[in-house]
């Protein structure tokens, strides 16, 4: 199917769901569904607590479908209800409310360049890395997951976590150069962690 074909399969499938078609609510859910767990498991990074979360969303969809102006957004603005909603249910953590927001980045060794000469010679499989992300304090996680794995930019992500851009990277930093430090400490080494994930030797 041809991009304006989806286009208007868009429109006419919103048309539907707004008429009160069930069936065609249905098929919303289905398109959308499976991608947006992944988005919401990425964030929350807890099974049970993404499933909450997508069917959280969705109800935010069907409630707010006929507030869409444009049906060619409809992926990119399910995308930014499922995102918003899992940042949400992070915020509401007792570890996120509790961890501080630290602005800068002060080591010597922990410039951008330095820890990209660290990946470059670090090598890790996925599960690692996985693993590993699990381990970050909660707000890297989250900025960390929300470029590297989400690809939004560090403006996106100050407005929605209601930060300054400038704190976004220095968290970013922080958890790229915490990580690599937890990948430096696991003995499995199968293949490149800028394999795995080319943004975090990106410049900030």
């Amino acid at each position: 199917m041809t991009k304006d074909q989806h286009e208007s399969d868009y429109k006419t499938l919103i048309d539907k769901v707004l008429q009160g078609d069930q069936i065609s609510a249905r098929n919303l859910y289905d398109r959308f569904s499976s991608a947006m767990y992944q988005v919401c498991l990425h964030i929350i990074r807890n099974e049970v607590e993404a499933a909450d979360a997508l069917q959280e969303s969705f109800v935010k969809v069907f409630l707010h479908l006929d507030s869409l102006e444009n049906e060619k957004l409809l992926p990119a603005w399910i995308k930014r209800i499922t995102v918003n909603t899992c940042v949400a249910m992070v915020q509401k953590s007792a570890r996120y409310r509790m961890e501080p927001w630290e602005d800068q980045i002060s080591h010597p060794v922990e410039s951008d360049d330095s820890v990209g000469d660290l990946e470059a010679a670090y090598e890790a499989d996925l599960q690692d890395v996985n693993s590993c992300i699990l381990q970050l304090p909660e707000r890297y996680r989250l900025v960390f997951t929300l470029y590297v794995i989400e690809n939004y930019s560090h403006d996106q992500i100050s407005e929605m976590l209601g930060i300054a851009p400038s704190t976004s990277r220095s968290q970013y930093l922080r958890a790229k150069i915490k990580l690599i430090q937890l990948l430096k400490n696991n003995n499995k080494n199968e293949r490149s962690i800028q394999g795995i994930f080319p943004r975090t030797i990106a410049a900030i």
